[in-house]
């Protein structure tokens, strides 16, 4: 259970889907700071790297829907014991 590669990709989209939105906001920040000091290359570098990050949490979005599609399909099924009548 511990080299499941659908549980490990799940966990790698659940961070990718946690924590890109966090970087992509501190890259726009940066560069809304730089463009504000007048650096406007160096701001438009960070507005650059925002486009690759947002496409990466797209992916890492459907990544995740996908693999915990998959992994619910991949386990077993339990089933219940009728209770007791007492």
């Amino acid at each position: 259970m511990k080299n499941n590669p659908l549980r490990r990709g799940l966990a790698w989209g659940v961070a990718g889907c946690l924590l890109l939105p966090m970087v992509i906001v501190v890259a726009l920040g940066t560069g809304g700071l730089l463009a504000a000091v007048g650096d406007e290359k160096a701001a438009a570098i960070f507005r650059w790297c925002t486009v690759p990050l947002g496409v990466l949490w797209v992916v890492s979005i459907a990544a995740t829907t996908v693999l915990s599609a998959a992994l619910s399909l991949a386990a077993p099924e339990r089933r219940r014991r009728p209770r007791e009548r007492t």
